[in-house]
């Protein structure tokens, strides 16, 4: 059985509320954004997205402890990078290999996050080199590491903050698919 509404509305954007008191506002039009707000509970519970390359530009409102998962795929946690910023009470920022894992390489970033705005940062894993920096894709470039020799495919990104902290990140749509 099929029907076809004659006068069809528009689909512009998709707002999710889920159990963990997360809010997702996902734009259907190209230019848009990704707007996802996260609560003080960390884990990897609120949104995953798939990266339409290999690079993400996002901004981030948040007092401390932004993490970014890069994963294999879409609720895997265990074959992942895991990218904090202001780890340390907004000292550092590290690149972990997967949830909680062991610090691949950290650097200081003193004051990094900001409770009351939203900064821009950017993540990119091309040609086997996973950068995290401020700005637009190449400005500032905080802290890198080389996956090259490490394997894991980054084909799903998902996003929290800490127990302490809550978060608003806003990501272009058009760096997802």
């Amino acid at each position: 059985l099929a029907s076809v509404d004659p006068d069809p509305y528009a689909i512009k954007a998709f707002h999710q509320f889920t159990e963990v008191n997360a809010t997702w506002d996902i734009p259907h039009q190209l230019g848009q954004h990704i707007r996802i707000s996260t609560e003080k509970n960390y884990g990897y519970t609120y949104a995953w997205m798939r990266p339409a390359g290999k690079t993400m530009e996002f901004q981030v409102k948040a007092c401390s402890e932004v993490h970014i998962l890069l994963a294999s795929q879409i609720l895997s946690i265990m074959d992942s990078y895991e990218v904090v910023i202001g780890k340390s009470s907004n000292q550092k920022v590290a690149i972990r290999r997967s949830q909680e894992g062991i610090d691949l390489t950290e650097t200081y970033a003193r004051d990094i996050l900001d409770c009351n705005e939203f900064l821009p940062f950017w993540i990119s894993w091309e040609n086997g080199i996973l950068e995290v920096g401020t700005g637009r894709v190449g400005q500032h470039v905080l802290i890198n590491f080389n996956i090259q020799n490490i394997g894991t495919k980054i084909e799903a990104v998902s996003m929290s903050t800490s127990y302490d902290s809550s978060g608003v990140f806003i990501f272009s749509a058009d760096d997802c698919e």
